[in-house]
């Protein structure tokens, strides 16, 4: 996801987030993991520099020289590409725009995930649950997921998008919905990277 916004943004830390980088993805937002990944790297490179960037969670960051830690104000990066106008864009995506057959399916879609969206942020709202569109939902797990079953079995077709697509929202998201906090996260991956002393 940070990928494709910072190629969205034309962000000069798009390079360095391309396949091949040094990036290690933990899996999990478990700051003493990513601790214990760095400073093991770090014995065989003393100079090393990184940053560990992970959902919002309770635990307490520290401000160290070698590895920057810092977390996204909202639940998860995906609440970053998840709204109404993404969703929407993504529904009537990748479907070539001078065909007749292609604009009536394109707005078909669009309509079903308008749908889809409605019931599902009035049955958040009944049960209590917050906003889709919230800092605070765990929006993968409460509004996505749900989101696109109800999607795919509204069209008829066997679910073809998961969390692990989720990051397709990004090329849809509309520029001026590009949260700052973003552009303030890939500012911050570019200035760890001016630190780096390669070998050479």
């Amino acid at each position: 996801i940070l990928r494709a916004l910072a190629r969205r943004l034309d962000h000069p830390a798009a390079p360095l987030l391309d396949d091949g980088a040094p990036v290690v993805y933990l899996g999990q937002n478990k700051p003493n993991d990513a601790r214990e990944n760095f400073y093991g790297l770090r014995e065989a490179k003393p100079d090393l520099v990184g940053l560990a960037l992970f959902d919002r969670i309770p635990a307490e960051l520290r401000a160290n020289d070698a590895l920057r830690e810092t977390m996204w104000q909202r639940r998860e990066i995906e609440n970053y590409v998840a709204t109404r106008e993404s969703l929407q864009a993504w529904a009537g995506a990748g479907l070539p725009a001078a065909d007749l057959v292609y604009q009536i399916e394109r707005a078909r879609r669009t309509e079903v995930m308008q749908q889809c969206i409605d019931e599902l942020e009035q049955s958040l709202r009944i049960a209590r649950k917050g906003d889709p569109w919230s800092a605070d939902i765990k929006v993968t797990d409460e509004f996505l997921d749900p989101l696109f079953a109800n999607f795919y079995e509204r069209l008829g077709t066997p679910q073809r998008t998961f969390k692990r697509d989720y990051h397709q929202l990004a090329e849809s998201v509309p520029l001026a919905q590009i949260d700052p906090e973003v552009r303030e996260k890939l500012d911050a991956i570019a200035a760890v990277a001016a630190q780096a002393r390669p070998v050479t």
